[in-house]
């Protein structure tokens, strides 16, 4: 059954703060004479206590197969908008094949070896899986294009890498990646602005999971003007099933 409660959504009264002394390795508890609270240091996570008081139950039908109705829920969401899907993609910001975050490429391009690079080179990595279903999204290698970041600012982008490949039967020159140009602009911006790391930290896949993305969307206004934002861990191998699911 569904159980519906309301609770009043307290500022926590930092003069009235009293410690428990069930604190363990893990967790502080602590109450400011309204509210119970739980704050976990190893994850940094603040936990408050709810005594319900239902307004209203009512019974729900559980399903006996909920994955199938997710996916099916899902595919809904991303494809039953033919229009979303031509101007929306999602990419993930590790190695679509490795599942990891490669220390010489991608988001640790700036390590690379050869010659001498910028502590923010970067590029977000595009699998060809990405070309062969969305061929049309990106514009040619040789052209530039307006990547307009969720702050406002907007920077210059291309794609990098040139790759040839052959979809339907064509074979086309398709990027490996996608930076800014400057490729300083975009690196700053998600390794110093998002991931707020030191210059020379190489980014793991773990860091990623510790804030909670792994991905972003790219949205298409037109063929000059792009929108990047940043999506939950997860959020690429979601799209990538639902479209495999769909096909």
């Amino acid at each position: 059954k569904f159980i519906v409660f309301e609770e009043n959504m307290d500022l926590i009264d930092l003069e009235k703060i009293t410690l428990s002394t069930k604190k363990t390795k893990n967790t502080i508890q602590f109450t400011d004479g309204k509210n119970e609270y739980n704050f976990n240091i190893s994850k940094s996570t603040l936990f408050k206590r709810f005594h319900t008081n239902p307004l209203e139950e009512f019974e729900v039908e559980i399903s006996e197969n909920v994955y199938e109705v997710l996916k099916k829920i899902q595919s809904i969401e991303i494809l039953g908008d033919k229009d979303h899907l031509k101007t929306r993609i999602i990419l993930p910001l590790y190695s679509d094949q490795s599942g990891k975050v490669e220390e010489k490429s991608g988001l640790n391009q700036w390590n690379a070896a050869g010659r001498k690079r910028g502590s923010n080179e970067l590029y977000i990595p595009i699998s060809t899986w990405i070309h062969h279903n969305f061929s049309d999204f990106f514009p040619d290698v040789t052209k530039d294009f307006n990547l307009h970041l969720p702050t406002g600012r907007v920077l210059l982008a291309k794609m990098c890498q040139k790759s040839e490949i052959e979809i339907k039967g064509k074979k086309i020159n398709k990027g490996k990646g996608l930076m800014s140009n400057p490729n300083k602009d975009l690196g700053k911006w998600i390794l110093r602005d998002i991931l707020k790391l030191d210059e020379g930290t190489l980014v793991t896949y773990k860091m990623l999971e510790e804030i909670g993305v792994d991905s972003i969307e790219i949205e298409k206004i037109d063929i000059k003007n792009y929108k990047i934002n940043f999506k939950h861990l997860g959020a690429f191998k979601e799209f990538k099933e639902c479209i495999e699911l769909n096909k």
